[in-house]
């Protein structure tokens, strides 16, 4: 039934979201997100880096390796060298007001996972799981990614926090794209200390914990913290 409204590949995304102790009620969590009216974006940035874009990666490519090299090309597209990104950059990219990434101060609970749903005429209604600042700018960059990978007949767009492939590609994209890991390695010169990954994520906008993700895989340093 969620096949038929929000793409099969969509489904399967969603999918291990589902899984715990209850699962029709997670699932249904979801299908009242979706069903809200969310935040307004648009699906034409996108569509105009579609058309802009190198053909992504086939295998053996990892699905890290896709995430960054789409990085990088959005990047380049934009005109992004190494700079961070500002709020109003990375809204941009989905059609969004700067205030939209500003941190939520509402006592309900979270969605299960982070939607964007694709509507007719190019709009799409946005509905973001994390609510403080660094983790909506990765969440935002995420749905990107997949606006990018995802096959025009899914409707729903998601990130959560399965380790599926394309949930990789999320992760790995956003991580790039937030925080090129050469301009990271710059701004660190080999310190690797949790007094200045915590600079690091200041400066570049996410969390301590995707900048040391974001190290240990690009083997800076080894893999104490959660991977991407």
């Amino acid at each position: 039934s969620l096949s038929n409204r929000a793409g099969e590949q969509a489904a399967e995304e969603i999918a291990p979201a589902c899984a715990g102790p209850d699962p029709a009620g997670a699932l249904n969590a979801i299908e009242k997100t979706a069903s809200l009216p969310g935040i307004k974006g648009t699906q034409g940035p996108a569509n105009i880096l579609r058309k802009e874009l190198r053909p992504s990666p086939a295998s053996p490519f990892m699905p890290w390796e896709r995430g960054r090299s789409l990085a990088r090309d959005v990047r380049l597209s934009y005109g992004w060298n190494g700079q961070p990104l500002s709020d109003e950059s990375v809204a941009s990219l989905l059609g969004i007001g700067e205030a939209d990434l500003k941190p939520s101060r509402s006592d309900s609970a979270a969605p299960v996972v982070g939607l964007a749903i694709r509507e007719s005429g190019n709009a799409m209604r946005l509905h973001f799981r994390k609510r403080n600042r660094a983790g909506l700018r990765f969440e935002a960059a995420r749905l990107l990614c997949d606006e990018l990978i995802a096959s025009d007949s899914d409707q729903w767009l998601s990130a959560t926090d399965s380790r599926t492939s394309r949930q990789k590609v999320q992760r790995a994209f956003a991580a790039q794209l937030l925080c090129p890991i050469e301009h990271l390695d710059e701004f660190l010169s080999g310190d690797y200390t949790q007094e200045r990954i915590e600079d690091a994520a200041e400066h570049f906008g996410i969390s301590p914990l995707a900048i040391s993700s974001h190290l240990a895989n690009n083997h800076r340093i080894s893999r104490w913290a959660n991977t991407l």
